[in-house]
């Protein structure tokens, strides 16, 4: 900021020193000086990057899905480049959880090699991954496989608000061929109540 400094000397008992500073000052009726606060911009609302990459229809049809959650997945360099193309398969994907220490492991899950990198930084296709999680959920899951018999499925891939790969798994008990004729009767009588409803309208 400029300021300048007037001394005004009167008598050698007297000495008044006025600072002026422009820019930074304003001077009100009563001759006093205020100075501006700055104001605060409003910030830009942060970007979404929520997008579904894959999805397991198989495993609903397959399961009785009694608890959902989501996790996060420890993957490479390569890996991730990979699934930003859409090169991954969940088909025959499913969870192994130690129902004492908590850690559970991905298996069966295909994600193709990245075709702009090179071979010594590529990645094993269907190696086991580690799913990052909650001990006591880890915990959670391996009781629920363990005392009920259920499996734990991946149902869909996708990255999250902060551009995170993320897992949803489910936990539950597969369907007999009674139950999923069942579902399919299910499934076709809410197609034809919407196809009516849309016909009436």
């Amino acid at each position: 900021m400029l300021k300048i400094i007037i001394l005004v000397l009167g008598t050698f008992q007297h000495t008044h020193v006025h600072c002026y500073d422009f820019g930074s000052t304003k001077l009100s009726a009563n001759n006093q000086y205020h100075t501006n606060q700055p104001t605060n911009k409003p910030l830009k609302p942060k970007k979404d990057y929520s997008k579904t990459i894959a999805v397991n229809r198989q495993a609903r049809r397959n399961f009785e899905i009694t608890q959902t959650l989501e996790v996060g997945l420890s993957l490479k360099g390569t890996e991730v480049k990979s699934i930003r193309s859409g090169t991954i398969q969940l088909r025959d994907a499913y969870v192994k959880c130690d129902p004492r220490t908590g850690q559970c492991l991905l298996h069966n899950v295909n994600i193709a090699r990245h075709g702009h990198s090179g071979s010594w930084a590529q990645h094993d296709e269907t190696r086991v991954r580690r799913l990052l999680m909650h001990k006591s959920e880890g915990r959670k899951f391996g009781a629920m496989v363990e005392v009920k018999g259920c499996t734990v499925v991946v149902l869909k891939a996708y990255f999250n608000r902060d551009n995170r790969v993320k897992l949803e798994v489910g936990a539950g008990k597969g369907k007999n061929l009674h139950d999923k004729r069942d579902d399919i009767k299910d499934r076709d009588a809410k197609r034809d109540t919407m196809r009516q409803i849309k016909d009436f309208r």
